[in-house]
């Protein structure tokens, strides 16, 4: 089986390509050159567009028009030519099990993983083994025609359902041995139901006069309900004009009107003691202003007595007198030398003109300075006349003075003293102004609670000519009697509703106004009411226990056994005890078939494991050589796959590096369609050796060689030089180069 040409045409990024096909097809190309694309488009067409991989589809749904128009296979088996995509199914001609097993001969973007669960292993051994049925459907089948599960224990599935079938009939068939052991104490419990039926009978009798006693009494409690209902009914409407929201209302005015009371009070209250600051204020001012008469009266005199400008003159002279005391000093000093130094001279040199002159000179400069300091001192003497001349007139107006500077001080603070009490009476008017009006505004306010208060009463007494009363507590007793007359009135009607089962006033008078018959009961049968109810009560259980057990038996038990006479329960258990070993003889039959199967499958499992063991065509030869001698054999248990290493481990599929797991599933892939096909075939690889290293991928590209020596056709597509050219080298081939 080989594919001899290919013509592709507007399929995904391919525009137009065509290939005679050798025994050896080398395709490189870079990225998104067409590779996948092309693997994808021999896929859709050898399997009629099914997809085998994920996103062969993509380039399908670009595809313009039919598949058949951009895709041509031409492809030779058993001598024979077929085109693909064409009527004939490619997986039907070379009798592959199922389209998915297409994974084993075409590997497509460098993906060698293959599916591990049931199914596929299943479509592998039907591969292997050239047997076209699945061994668990044959036992399934069986399985389901004899009514068993496939572990052989009866099965309850629809639409047989032997299992419970079998129950079934084996219960029934120990019912009718039962049935049989259960006829003659029917009989004579019929007799023992009959003496029980009549003597309950007659406690029935006294039970009914005992019940229409109590229902005498009955109506008579029910009519002295009805009347006490009916005269606290006609009472009540007498309270009608008694409202709960007129109470509230009323209750809510009398708290508003206490409230407005209070704040009435409190406002008259702050306007009382806003007149009693103004008062105060007032006496404040008066005051302020009589001691600030007094002040500007003590002012005056003191300026029509000039005792001011009098104390500003000494107190100038003070400062100039303060400089002429050393000036007395000096000139009385300077006096006094000079004088005595030219009458000195004067004596030791009367004889010389020249000094007598000098002396008479000193003498007259002495006299000068000493008539000047006498000057002087008189001055101050003056000075001190004055000042004791200011205090007398000062002590007219303040007695207690004593020095020239407290008068100054006493006349400086007069005009403070009279600015400071300027001052305080301008605050105290403005506070009197404020005070005014806080007290405008508390009037007005104080006006407007009284309206409001007025208006309150008015409402309250439009609620007194309602009601009729005086008061809200008045109005709050009489709600009071009023609930108390509903709750009597309502807890009478509801006795009235629980005893007649009814809310219709009519029926109530009907009941408390209907008379009957008191019946004859003695005093003593009406004390053993309750020990002829429990009599009765008895009876009926036994009664009812022993009509269960006999319509049981009768109509029940031999109705469920679907017999009508008692004489034909035993041709009943016969027929059920040929049904039941009918049904264990095909299962026995079923569990022989069901190890047959076994048998076989064990043998197809033997086929799946010496193609992967073959150390001579199988998946260990080649995988031993690819690892040089690395891995020595792979084994197949229990549905997994183990590699043998050459240090004698066995190491599963998942624990290997991504490189050597390749490596694996590519020879298991060789092992597998080498053993499966009946010839030579093709396959497909897109970069299937791009994870092993440079030893191993060299081992991977003699395998091909071997396999072309052998007559295998095979299409390598990579996008990896070294490859290329490793291919081009052992297997002496030109590449075909993409775009």
């Amino acid at each position: 089986m080989r594919i001899k040409e290919i013509k592709i045409v507007n399929y995904g990024p391919i525009k137009n390509f065509h290939l005679k096909c050798e025994r050896f097809n080398l395709i490189y190309g870079r990225n998104e050159a067409g590779k996948t694309a092309l693997v994808d488009a021999i896929t859709s067409a050898l399997f009629q567009g099914k997809a085998i991989f994920p996103g062969q589809e993509r380039f399908e749904k670009d595809t313009p028009g039919d598949l058949r128009r951009s895709v041509f296979l031409n492809v030779e088996h058993s001598g024979r030519e077929y085109i693909f995509p064409g009527k004939l199914r490619f997986e039907k001609i070379v009798n592959l099990p199922h389209y998915h097993l297409a994974s084993l001969f075409i590997i497509r973007a460098g993906d060698l993983s293959l599916r591990e669960d049931e199914v596929w292993q299943d479509r592998i051994k039907e591969f292997l083994s050239g047997i076209p049925v699945n061994i668990e459907k044959i036992w399934e089948k069986i399985a389901d025609e004899v009514g068993v599960t496939p572990k052989g224990e009866w099965s309850d599935r629809g639409p047989r359902y032997i299992k419970s079938e079998i129950k079934r009939k084996e219960e029934k068939k120990k019912s009718l041995i039962e049935a049989i052991g259960r006829l003659k104490s029917i009989k004579e419990k019929e007799k023992i139901l009959e003496e029980k039926v009549k003597k309950r009978e007659k406690l029935k009798e006294k039970s009914e006069k005992i019940r229409l006693l109590k229902l005498y009494r009955e109506k008579e409690r029910i009519g002295k309900i009805y009347y006490d209902w009916l005269s606290r009914k006609r009472h009540l409407l007498d309270y009608e004009r008694y409202r709960e929201e007129d109470y509230r209302e009323w209750l809510k005015k009398e708290e508003e009107r206490s409230k407005l009371m209070i704040e009435k009070k409190n406002v008259e209250k702050y306007i009382q003691e806003i007149k009693g600051e103004l008062d105060d204020f007032s006496q404040k001012e008066d005051l302020l202003k009589r001691e600030k008469e007094k002040l500007v009266s003590e002012r005056d005199r003191l300026n029509a007595l000039s005792i001011t400008d009098e104390v500003r003159e000494i107190e100038v002279a003070r400062k100039n007198t303060e400089s002429d005391r050393l000036k007395i000093l000096y000139y009385l000093v300077s006096g006094s030398v000079l004088g005595i130094g030219g009458i000195f001279l004067l004596f030791l040199m009367r004889k010389d003109i020249f000094y007598i002159f000098l002396s008479v000179l000193l003498l007259l400069a002495g006299v000068c300075f000493l008539i000047l300091s006498y000057a002087l001192k008189a001055k101050e003497h003056k000075l001190q006349k004055k000042e004791e001349s200011v205090i007398r007139k000062s002590r007219k107006i303040w007695p207690d003075i004593k020095k020239v500077e407290d008068i100054l001080k006493m006349s400086s603070s007069f005009d403070l003293s009279i600015s400071q009490i300027e001052a305080r009476i301008k605050g105290i008017l403005e506070e009197k102004e404020k005070k005014f009006l806080r007290l405008k505004e508390e009037e007005r306010k104080f006006d407007e609670v009284r309206k409001k208060i007025e208006k309150v009463e008015e409402e309250v007494k439009i609620l007194r000519d309602k009601t009729g009363l005086p008061e809200v507590d008045k109005l709050r007793e009489k709600l009071e009697e009023k609930r108390n007359l509903e709750l009597f009135v309502n807890s009478k009607e509801q006795m009235l509703k629980d005893i007649l089962r009814t809310d219709d006033p009519a029926i109530w008078e009907k009941e408390a106004t209907e008379e009957i018959e008191k019946p004859e009961v003695s005093d003593e049968e009406l004390k053993m009411q309750e020990k002829i109810e429990e009599e009765i009560s008895r009876l009926d259980e036994e009664i009812d226990s022993l009509r269960a057990e006999i319509t049981s038996f009768t109509s029940g038990e031999l109705g469920r056994l679907n017999i009508t006479r008692a004489t034909d329960i035993w041709r009943e258990i016969e027929e059920i005890e040929n049904e039941l070993n009918s049904f264990y003889f095909n299962r026995k039959a079923a569990l022989l078939a069901r190890d047959v199967l076994s048998e076989i499958s064990k043998e197809m499992e033997k086929v799946l494991a010496d193609a992967v063991r073959d150390k001579k065509e199988g998946a260990s030869f080649y995988f031993e050589k690819i690892t040089c001698g690395r891995y020595r054999e792979l084994l197949w248990k229990n549905g997994s796959i183990y590699a043998l290493a050459s240090n004698g481990r066995n190491y599963p599929l998942d624990v290997l590096s991504s490189g050597t797991k390749d490596q694996l599933l590519f020879s298991l892939r060789l092992g597998l369609i080498k053993r499966g096909f009946s010839e030579e075939a093709f396959i497909l690889l897109d970069d299937a050796f791009l994870t092993s290293d440079a030893i191993r991928r060299k081992e991977q590209v003699k395998v091909c060689r071997e396999l072309l020596d052998e007559g295998w056709q095979i299409f390598y597509f990579t996008v990896d030089e070294g490859l290329r050219d490793l291919f081009c080298k052992i297997c002496c081939v030109e590449p075909f180069i993409l775009g």
